[in-house]
């Protein structure tokens, strides 16, 4: 319950906070183009434009910040029940707020490691492009596909393979930066020094739990949305030429895709914050860290009596927290 409370209420705070920034760049973005509507070129043009790779960085960084303080405050509930404490949602909330600047600075670490590991990569993708797709306009490229079309996809297909590869590996060390900022107190790039040492003997295991996280999600996706577009499609067969039943339908369908999808990826999301959350202690004990109690962050409770509390406490007492 604490979870899901946690994330909503994230979420919803998020949306607040993003919402008129978001905006707030397209108007940018419209006012530099000077015109009252814009296309697929003018935003690929803006984006890489030494002011839009700036700002499309400082809002990435502030998405990324976002992530990480949901990601913060489910880990925070999930490393304190690997220590047998709960953590309310209001607990992870606070703590949350309390190291918004440390969260920063992460987030903005591990987003640039990242854009330098898959940047090689997306130069050599618009090296090739810009090489082979100069003679015609994009839309003859894609109605013709003419071969250095179908080359330059082919190419583009590998490089980005290589890219998650990649990235995928350079995830790895950066697993437990955020969990050593909140946890440990480190400061940012102590933080990565650290995550890269509890990563060493563990890497295996580490990516093994982290690929199998990544498969489990997406294929659960996979299945949910197949599911949902043959039961919707049947549905719509049934209707036949009702246009009430099928608009009944579709809004039926629509709201239950709607709720599903945001359920799966609660479910995802807190999955893999308790898996790192756990990893991260086992790493901490086996290399003798030392590590703090979650409970010393939550002091709107004693920590012997959350101590006792059950695992499934009653909604209503997490509410009065």
């Amino acid at each position: 319950a604490d979870l899901l409370l946690f994330d909503v209420l994230f979420k919803v705070l998020a949306f607040i906070i993003l919402s008129p920034l978001v905006a707030w760049l397209f108007r940018q973005f419209v006012a530099t183009s000077g015109n009252a509507a814009v296309g697929n070129f003018d935003i690929a043009r803006f984006l890489l434009s030494p002011l839009g790779l700036g700002v499309t960085i400082l809002i990435a960084g502030l998405v990324c910040t976002v992530s990480f303080g949901e990601l913060a405050g489910l880990m925070h509930i999930g490393y304190g029940a690997a220590q047998g404490l709960r953590i309310t949602y209001s607990d992870a909330l606070r703590f949350v707020r309390k190291r918004v600047v440390r969260i920063l600075g992460a987030s903005y670490l591990v987003l640039l490691i990242l854009i330098a590991g898959a940047l090689p990569f997306l130069i050599g993708i618009l090296i090739t492009a810009d090489y082979l797709l100069t003679q015609h306009d994009i839309n003859y490229y894609l109605e013709a596909k003419p071969p250095e079309f179908v080359a330059v996809v082919v190419i583009g297909g590998v490089l980005s393979s290589l890219a998650i590869v990649v990235l995928v590996l350079i995830s790895v060390p950066l697993m437990f930066v955020l969990p050593q900022v909140l946890f440990q107190d480190d400061a940012v790039l102590s933080a990565f020094r650290h995550s890269r040492r509890l990563t060493k003997g563990t890497f295996g295991s580490i990516l093994t739990a982290f690929l199998v996280w990544l498969l489990g999600t997406g294929l659960a996706s996979i299945l949910l949305n197949s599911t949902i577009y043959y039961v919707g499609k049947l549905l719509v067969t049934a209707s036949g030429q009702r246009v009430t039943a099928l608009l009944i339908s579709l809004g039926i369908m629509s709201a239950i895709d709607l709720v599903l999808n945001l359920a799966l990826a609660f479910l995802s999301v807190a999955l893999g914050c308790l898996v790192i959350a756990r990893l991260f202690r086992e790493g901490c004990l086996a290399q003798g860290v030392k590590l703090k109690k979650a409970a010393d962050e939550a002091p709107s409770l004693d920590s012997e009596v959350r101590r006792r509390l059950p695992q499934k406490a009653p909604l209503a007492l997490s509410v009065t927290m």
